[in-house]
This record gives structure tokens, C-alpha cells and sequence, in this order.
């Protein structure tokens, strides 16, 4: 895969995730994926993330080794993240290979559009990853599968109750009131994930070449990534 080719330049790596539909798991896919080839990978949030009893956990400033960083614990399984400022210092350190950074939050729903407040991404990120849950399509439009349903009717037309199709959920990732919102003219890989939950067909030729058309898209991939699965990848 093309984007994980690093830059024989030792420099840290900042992509932020965002989205929904295994987001979370994304970012442990590629971590332990950096890891397992040599690379120093710190794993933290702008936003609000679950912590992982299983990886070494620091709060504050500072911290060591392949770990998660947050500022403070919210409840016993949730902390809350760190500020860009920190997070710009320790990518200048360019202590870490990598550092991946979770900049939103999607309610474990498959796809989401934004408020005005998210997505929190550093303008020193250089590589943003998107997150769609691919069994959203098919389904009634609701609030248990659209994170900021509201947004969401919006940005593509759909009223409560019709059925979210391809053209739909293109719509969300290239608004700049969806997915793409904040995002620039940074890199994007766009992942369509849990493609195994899906139980009709996918128009993939239409998905494929409407995202592609967007310059700074140069990725689409659909996986099932919490199985280390890429079923399908297209690159520029």
C-alpha cells in the first residue's frame, strides 16, 4: 500500500483519523502495524478515546515507548485528550515515527457529519484517514446509525426514513460539513470499513471514482480491518 511507504527522512508521521465505523480499531491496526516493523508509534486524541488496559497509558506530559497519551481521565475506561499545542511539541521532538491521533468522536455509528467544533485536526497533520462504516449503506436514514443525523439530512437531501446510498454517503465525505471538514489540502485515504456487514451489492465503481476525483483523495480502501482485511484498494 502506497501509504504506508515512509520518507527515508527521519521526521514524526502525524495522521489524525477521523469518521466513523471502526475508526478506533483503525488506529490499533496501524499502530501495532508500525510497531511490528521497528517503528516508535504514540497513540492519543484531540477529542475523547476509550483507553486500552493492554498498552502502556500516560496522563500529562510526560511518557515514554509505544503508548497512549492523554491529558486525564474522564471515567474508568475514558480519558480526555491532549491540547494541538502539546501535540505540536512532540511531533517536533521527532522523538516518535509515528503519531496517530484520534480527532473525533462518532458515537459507534458508522458515519457522521460535523458540528462546528470538530473535527479537532492539527494543521501540522500531513495525512488524514476516514472512517465509514460500509453497512450504513442500504439502511433508513435514523439517529442510531448517523452521528449528527441532522447534518447529515442536510448535507444530502435524505429525509428520516430513506435509504442511504452510495451517492449519499460521497456527499458526507467530501462536504466540508462532513468528513472533509477541517481537512484541507492534507493527504486522504478514505476506508470503507466492515464491508462484511454488508448484505446487499456496492455500486464500488461509483464510490471509487467520485472520491478519486477530489485531488488530495489519493486512497479508497475497503476492509475489514479489526481482521487486518483490505478487500479492495485503489490508488493514484
Amino acid at each position: 500500500m502506497k501509504l504506508l511507504e515512509q520518507t527515508k527522512k527521519k521526521q514524526t508521521h502525524l495522521i489524525n483519523f477521523v469518521g466513523g465505523g471502526g475508526k478506533t480499531s483503525g488506529i490499533f491496526y496501524f499502530r501495532d502495524y508500525f510497531i511490528s516493523k521497528g517503528k516508535k508509534v504514540l497513540v492519543t486524541t484531540t477529542t475523547a478515546m476509550e483507553i486500552e488496559s493492554d498498552i502502556d497509558t500516560y496522563f500529562g506530559s510526560e511518557f515514554s515507548g509505544n503508548c497512549m497519551l492523554f491529558s486525564r481521565k474522564i471515567s474508568e475506561k475514558k480519558a480526555k485528550g491532549i491540547s494541538l499545542e502539546l501535540l505540536a511539541k512532540i511531533k517536533e521532538t521527532n522523538e516518535y515515527d509515528y503519531i496517530l491521533c484520534e480527532a473525533d468522536g462518532a458515537k459507534r455509528k458508522p458515519i457522521k457529519a460535523n458540528l462546528e467544533y470538530e473535527p479537532v485536526i492539527s494543521e501540522l497533520s500531513e495525512r488524514i484517514f476516514i472512517f465509514v462504516g460500509a453497512e450504513v449503506l442500504g439502511k433508513k436514514l435514523s439517529d442510531d446509525i448517523v452521528h449528527r443525523v441532522e447534518v447529515f439530512s442536510e448535507i444530502t437531501g435524505l429525509k428520516l426514513g430513506e435509504c442511504i446510498d452510495e451517492e449519499a454517503v460521497v456527499k458526507c465525505i467530501l462536504s466540508d460539513r462532513g468528513l472533509m471538514k477541517g481537512v484541507h489540502d492534507k493527504k486522504v485515504s478514505v476506508f470503507f470499513n466492515k464491508l462484511e456487514l454488508v448484505t446487499g451489492k456496492i455500486n464500488f465503481d461509483y464510490i471509487v471514482e467520485k472520491l478519486l476525483e477530489r485531488s488530495n483523495i489519493d486512497g479508497v480502501y475497503f476492509t475489514n480491518i479489526q481482521k487486518g482485511e483490505f478487500i479492495r484498494v485503489y490508488e493514484k
